[in-house]
């Protein structure tokens, strides 16, 4: 249910966007460490979280223009 993640693993989730690459993580799935569906949960959260970063970022541009 809470798998360990090393940064490079945060990082792919990061990267890959709300769909994980599946080969990245296929040998954890095996071995049962790693659940799909906590896989998934987690790279829509840090989509959104970087979606959101950027519309931040994009306000912040316009509001100081």
């Amino acid at each position: 249910m809470f798998p360990y993640l090393s940064d490079d693993d945060l990082n792919y989730i990061s990267k890959d966007g709300k769909i994980p690459k599946h080969e990245r993580w296929v040998e954890r799935i095996a071995t049962g460490e790693l659940v799909i569906a906590t896989n998934l949960n987690l790279a829509g959260l840090t989509n959104f979280a970087n979606d959101q970063a950027q519309l931040d970022e994009r306000i912040k541009w316009i509001i100081m223009k």
